[in-house]
């Protein structure tokens, strides 16, 4: 297991704040499906479904968190434990998180669109889940929170190559449940940010938000060559 430490619930903070914007446009509309009608034919009910809303999030979160931690948790038991086999899929998963941040923070549009071009496809699901759970009130809310949870964006895979990278099922899952509810506040306000946020700031933010990935790769990189650098020289020794 990889332990976590300050730094990682900083990085994680940080970039949910930063990145909190850039989910308003990838998922703020599946918020907004449910919370603009109710706003209008019931507002004093609308917090039950902003609460069903949020569980749905935090229910995707935490089984593709678990999921992710047990994989890395599964490769830990068939290596052995801190395996130089563990570090250095960690230092992989860290350099693509490199990469996206580059591609994030120097502009390049290819991985927004990928997700953009995925996440479209995810959408067409919302109508028929709204109109399905219509009838349950304010736990319609759920199975979008949920779909919400699974939409697939740049900011998401490198949180979840976090997850990934940890080891654990519980810190693959505590990895993935901070950065959901760093971000749901954002997601429950969508319809007023859009309206008074400018587009550039959410391109700045995004962009900033990609540094904070390639500084969190660049740490995991930095720990775990350590690690293996050390296996290194100690199999360099001579007999």
């Amino acid at each position: 297991m990889v332990e976590f430490y300050l730094i990682d619930f900083t990085f994680l903070f940080t970039l949910g704040i930063t990145a909190s914007l850039h989910c308003v446009g990838m998922c703020g509309g599946i918020a907004c499906s449910y919370a603009i009608p109710v706003s209008q034919t019931a507002p004093r009910s609308l917090w039950k479904y902003h609460s069903t809303y949020i569980l749905g999030r935090i229910l995707a979160y935490s089984w593709i968190g678990a999921i992710l931690g047990a994989v890395g948790m599964g490769v830990g038991f068939v290596a052995g434990p801190d395996s130089t086999l563990q570090h250095v899929g960690t230092v992989l998963a860290a350099l693509i998180m490199l990469i996206g941040g580059a591609a994030s923070t120097f502009g390049r549009k290819w991985p927004d669109r990928i997700s953009q071009l995925i996440s479209s496809s995810f959408r067409i699901f919302v109508t028929p889940l709204r109109q399905w759970s219509s009838r349950f009130g304010p736990w319609r809310a759920l199975p979008l929170g949920m779909l919400s949870g699974i939409l697939p964006c740049g900011m998401m895979w490198a949180v979840e190559l976090r997850a990934l990278a940890t080891n654990s099922l519980l810190w693959g899952m505590v990895t993935m449940l901070v950065f959901c509810l760093i971000t749901t506040p954002a997601l429950l306000l969508a319809s007023t940010i859009m309206a008074k946020v400018s587009p550039r700031l959410r391109y700045h933010s995004v962009q900033f938000a990609g540094i904070v990935v390639m500084v969190m790769g660049a740490y995991l990189i930095w720990k775990h060559y350590v690690a293996i650098q050390e296996w290194w020289l100690f199999l360099c020794q001579p007999a």
